[in-house]
């Protein structure tokens, strides 16, 4: 039963740098993950960018310039949309391959088999996130179809850990079920009692985001924030809603002007954005699941 040489969090690390191409702050592909998934860029929450996205001037102590984002043409009004924005929440796992007859999930493949394991509230909490941010964005488990160390090093000099991942929904998977299981004859299913669970890889799963979120062109960037943090509220442990994360963010944004003797007022509108990341990155973490924010191509691209 070989289980993986790598740890979760190494995997997390080395599928978000290639999703987001090589930068910890902005990406714009230029491996085969461009042409799987179809993005044009890719951004942080904490990214300067963003705020040049959003039409706005970055807090204090955030650098942002006209070279900031370079995809994005000079003088755009902040009421512009790129062709698709989406925020995509990911929960990373590992993957164990079975090979022997004794597995437990032997008989529903009757051939070697990957398995990944489910941990009942994480899931639940999963489960919640997708339905509370529908048509607002994507929630997907992603797990390794490969286990060594040696197999790691290699897909991450080639750009190939996304292409070798599965993407999973969890409402695909339901609840009540401690694991799903995948080989290339059978398919992917969920366990106790098996059952068939869609997935996708990575040019399928960007096909489909292209697909879903057609309906995001006609929104603002700053509306889209504004919607997921709305809707991702209720499930943050602080139950701290929009309004209470702006008095706390206008609080410090206050006391570091007054530290550091800077005479501009604070942005109501920069409060206003950053109190919808808090809200939605608090419900992240709950998760224990990655927030990137994607723009995708389209036919009509920025320019």
């Amino acid at each position: 039963m070989p289980a993986s040489q790598f740890g979760e969090r190494q995997y997390e690390l080395a599928a978000n740098l290639e999703l987001l191409a090589g930068s910890s702050r902005f990406f714009a592909p230029t491996t085969p993950v461009e042409a799987s998934l179809g993005i044009d860029a890719a951004l942080t929450p904490g990214d300067p960018r963003v705020w040049r996205l959003l039409g706005l001037p970055p807090p204090r102590g955030v650098r942002a310039d006209p070279g900031s984002f370079s995809a994005w043409p000079a003088g755009t009004p902040a009421s512009a949309t790129p062709p698709f924005l989406l925020s995509l929440f990911l929960q990373y796992k590992r993957s164990t391959r079975l090979t022997r007859s004794t597995a437990n999930e032997w008989s529903a493949h009757r051939a070697p088999y990957w398995r990944v394991d489910l941990s009942a509230r994480q899931h639940q909490t999963l489960l919640d996130l997708e339905a509370a941010v529908q048509g607002d964005a994507e929630v997907r488990y992603a797990a390794p179809r490969f286990w060594r160390h040696e197999d790691m090093w290699y897909l991450q000099g080639s750009s190939g850990v996304i292409d070798n991942s599965l993407l999973i929904s969890p409402a695909s998977i339901g609840s009540g079920h401690e694991c799903i299981t995948w080989s290339q004859g059978r398919g992917m299913l969920a366990h106790s009692e098996p059952r068939n669970v869609e997935f996708e890889n990575a040019e399928s799963f960007g096909r489909a985001l292209r697909t879903r979120t057609r309906p995001a062109r006609v929104r603002r960037p700053r509306d889209h924030f504004d919607e997921l943090a709305e809707a991702l509220a209720p499930l943050t442990p602080s139950k701290r809603d929009k309004a209470a994360w702006a008095l706390q963010v206008a609080d410090q944004l206050e006391r570091e002007r007054d530290h550091a003797d800077i005479d501009r007022e604070v942005d109501a509108e920069v409060v206003d954005v950053l109190a919808d990341f808090a809200v939605v990155a608090e419900a992240a973490q709950a998760a224990g699941a990655s927030w990137t924010i994607l723009v995708l191509r389209g036919e009509d691209a920025l320019g």
